[in-house]
């Protein structure tokens, strides 16, 4: 323990010598204080404050991962190269200790960055704004859907051939990953009715949110109707590009909901139902300080995992080469969820590209932990980021993780010096 606190400290003291973490601080504080001047936004106040939350700390977030995760990396490689890996102390220290505190003083480094970044962010912003939870619609499994409408789309003359010849297993995967996607179409005189999961009985506050569109992705003076489960409705006159929210009568609470919606315009409405129905409802203490703290604390996680794969390059690389792996993976790591999103491999594409694919969707799988985590996005939305999502990644990306890396950058350090 006494070998680890040493190399702790005199990594942070490294970077504070190097000045590079007092840098880090001056433009974190330059970066959250002024860029509310110079973002555009739609001109609403909540659209700036969406996109000021988004940006400010997201961006502080990418910087320090890079800059960490880069140092961190150089560090174990320019020690491992210059066989000072046990010297770092009078006698001699597990490699695994070294690589281990190393991780954590880089993490911790870099989440005060952030925490500095998350303090101008509660000054800048409202401390007590409310943050909803999300509930969404009880809908059938996501494979169910895809094997359904698999079955339609063969039994539908206008199918063209090659989508029938292409493999069962093809097509239906692409279907499933484009589930949350799929349009359900809401007729005029038709009623579409969705039902929830229950909403706690001590919520303060409830409300059901929808987002509709035309065919034409127009804006479009729509109407309608909704109706609730205790014979309450009421009426709907927005516009089909704004996102309609209606409070949740009190018997609501307590027990399954079910929401019904008839449209009474003249054209046909659509939406996806695994994205744009959902209910919101605030619990007390579900503020944007206490949302800002669990998102800082994901994102410090993060941190600490982007750092500890970086020691494990630095121990099995040099410096450069190091180095560049960081980014790189930090680049993939971003790049491929992205693209497989945009590019889902059509059945009739060429085979490379069919190849292509396949292997951005597993790099997508891969990283898709790292990726599925969006404190930023949360936070900006003002959703509640639940804390057993947060206890979840702390465990994983701060402690467990890091540990395996520090575990696997002892094996490599001593297979490069033998």
């Amino acid at each position: 323990m006494r070998g680890f606190l040493a190399i702790f400290a005199v990594e942070l003291k490294s970077l504070v010598r190097s000045k590079s973490l007092l840098a880090g601080f001056v433009a974190t504080v330059l970066w959250m204080w002024f860029l509310p001047e110079i973002l555009t936004s739609d001109g609403t106040s909540d659209g700036a404050r969406e996109l000021y939350v988004k940006y400010s700390l997201g961006a502080v977030f990418a910087a320090a991962t890079v800059a960490f995760a880069s140092a961190a990396a150089g560090s174990m490689a320019l020690e491992r190269s210059r066989r000072t890996l046990h010297l770092a102390l009078v006698r001699p220290v597990r490699i695994f200790c070294i690589a281990l505190a190393k991780t954590c003083a880089s993490g911790v480094a870099g989440a005060a960055l952030l925490l500095v970044a998350a303090a101008v962010l509660l000054f800048k912003c409202d401390a007590s704004r409310p943050a909803s939870r999300v509930l969404d619609p009880e809908l059938e499994p996501v494979s169910a859907e895809a094997r359904r409408m698999y079955e339609a789309y063969m039994s539908d003359p206008d199918t063209p051939d090659e989508i029938k010849k292409a493999d069962r297993s093809l097509v239906i995967g692409i279907l499933k990953r484009k589930a949350a996607e799929h349009y359900a179409t809401i007729r005029p005189g038709e009623t579409a009715s969705w039902s929830f999961p229950a909403v706690p009985a001590g919520a303060a506050k409830a409300s059901v949110g929808f987002k509709f569109a035309t065919a034409f992705s127009g804006r479009y003076a729509m109407k309608g109707t909704l109706f609730f489960a205790d014979g309450e409705k009421t009426e709907i006159e927005e516009f089909t590009q704004e996102t309609v929210e209606r409070d949740l009568p009190q018997a609501g609470k307590g027990r399954g909901v079910k929401i019904s919606f008839r449209n009474g315009g003249s054209e046909a409405l659509l939406l996806r139902p695994r994205k744009d129905v959902k209910i919101r409802y605030s619990m007390s203490g579900d503020i944007f300080a206490a949302n800002l703290a669990f998102a800082w604390l994901e994102l410090s996680s993060l941190l600490f995992l982007s750092v500890s794969f970086a020691v494990f390059l630095g121990a099995s690389f040099g410096r450069s080469v190091a180095v560049f792996a960081v980014l790189a993976a930090l680049f993939v790591s971003v790049a491929a969820p992205a693209a497989v999103e945009e590019y889902d491999g059509e059945v009739s594409a060429p085979r490379m590209e069919r190849i292509s694919s396949a292997v951005s969707r597993a790099v997508a799988a891969a990283v898709m932990p790292f990726d599925a985590v969006s404190p930023v996005g949360d936070l900006a939305s003002d959703r509640r980021i639940p804390t057993g999502e947060t206890v979840a990644v702390f465990a994983a990306d701060a402690a467990l993780i890091p540990l395996a890396f520090a575990f696997l950058s002892a094996i490599a350090a001593r297979k490069r010096e033998d």
